[in-house]
């Protein structure tokens, strides 16, 4: 019977720069999601504008500031996770971005993620490379 012999030294140093790739790839992702989030809230307070009327369409503009004084963010945590939010709790913040049966849409939070996220993948690539 043949016997084959498997070197696997260097096997320990190979499983600790693999978690080390791991930890950057995550820290990169949770760089750039609170780059993101920084992003999405202040487009959405920044673009909301004083006085008059919006069409649909349109970000809403303010007539008591309580839309634009509403809206928070919630930064990534250490927990191992990469999430960003951005929001508001007041009731007409929901009726300005969707629309009701009477108004059409002056959507306030999604255009602003949108532009926010454009690039983000070269963000990230960049991020990640200058960790590892």
């Amino acid at each position: 019977m043949k016997r084959v012999s498997l070197d696997v030294s260097g096997l320990n140093e190979t499983l600790s720069r693999l978690k080390d790739v791991a930890e950057a790839g995550l820290d990169s992702t949770r760089a750039v999601v609170e780059e993101v989030t920084r992003e999405v809230h202040s487009l959405a307070t920044g673009n909301i504008v004083e006085g008059g009327t919006s069409l649909p369409g349109q970000y809403p503009k303010s007539q008591t500031g309580r839309l634009r004084s509403s809206i928070r963010m919630e930064l990534p945590g250490d927990a191992g996770r990469a999430v960003g939010m951005v929001g508001s709790d007041a009731i007409h913040a929901r009726f300005l971005e969707h629309g009701t049966a009477s108004m059409e849409p002056r959507p306030w939070l999604l255009p602003s993620f949108e532009t926010a996220v454009e690039g983000v993948a070269g963000d990230l690539k960049a991020e990640f490379e200058s960790r590892i």
